[in-house]
């Protein structure tokens, strides 16, 4: 069985067309915790959550993100970095 070629690397989840298991979530968070995003790059799903590249009609700009909405706060209002909240995250576990 193949590899999921996102996060998991896992062998025994069903995989989607692209080499995607199901459970792999591509949001920006997602991407970032795994590897294959870095904090600048938060500009880039901006920008394409105003261009309705891939976002879900009525999908919030924190949901699209990854982000629950008291993380969205942190990073808006405190200016938490998207790496200061995964640590957080972490922390909470």
């Amino acid at each position: 069985m193949a590899k999921c070629t996102c996060c998991c690397k896992d062998t025994d989840k069903p995989l989607d067309d692209e080499g995607v298991c199901t459970d792999c979530d591509d949001s920006f968070m997602s991407l970032l915790r795994d590897g294959y995003a870095f904090d600048y790059d938060i500009n880039d799903f901006i920008a394409g959550w105003h261009d309705d590249i891939g976002v879900e009609p009525g999908q919030s700009l924190a949901d699209f993100l990854g982000m629950t909405n008291e993380e969205y706060g942190s990073w808006v209002e405190q200016k938490k970095t998207p790496s200061q909240i995964l640590a957080d995250r972490k922390s909470q576990q």
